[in-house]
């Protein structure tokens, strides 16, 4: 009897799979130790270059900083002049008013703004008392005229003009004239 030894082919497949799978892994595994070396690498170098970046930005923030605080205090001065703007008093309107509501024959020759109370105070002449007198009276009829008190009164004569009546009108005018679109 003959003794044959027979080499069993699973045992040879298995140690061939077993090599190609430990050879598989220690394939990844260097191909992972290596990709990660080099990202190590990069990423060193952009931290690196980021550095060097922030270190040049640090004049500009310097800069921005700066332009900042002078922008902050600009605009603290549109804030107060955008105040005044809204407060403002819009006396052209008066002027108006009175162009529409004056009789020819009185003209005047001062103008006097006081903001506080609305008032203003113009003085002017006439060419006689009774003009004087219905010229205040017309404009006390007004809508926009919340009072009207008649000052002086006096009498000038000249040789080129004759006799004239100068007055003086302290008129205080109702809030409404002030606004732009009033009149």
């Amino acid at each position: 009897m003959a003794i044959e030894i027979v080499v069993s082919q699973k045992r040879f497949d298995l140690f061939f799979w077993l090599k190609f799978i430990i050879g598989l892994l220690l394939v990844l595994l260097l191909i992972l130790s290596g990709t990660y070396f080099y990202f190590e690498m990069k990423i060193k170098e952009l931290s690196d270059k980021i550095q060097e970046k922030e270190k040049e930005f640090i004049p500009l923030e310097k800069a921005i900083k700066e332009e900042q605080s002078r922008l902050f205090v600009l605009e603290d001065k549109i804030k107060e002049f955008g105040a005044l703007i809204l407060n403002h008093k819009n006396i052209l309107n008066v002027f108006h008013f009175l162009e529409k509501n004056c009789f020819s024959d009185v003209w005047f020759s001062g103008f006097e703004f006081k903001s506080e109370g609305d008032k203003v105070i113009v003085s002017g002449f006439s060419n006689s008392f009774t003009t004087v007198e219905q010229q205040a009276l017309f404009l006390r009829q007004q809508p926009l005229v919340k009072k009207l008190e008649v000052g002086e009164v006096s009498i000038e004569e000249s040789k080129e003009k004759g006799k004239n009546f100068k007055f003086s009108f302290t008129i205080t005018f109702d809030p409404k004239i002030f606004n732009p679109e009033e009149i």
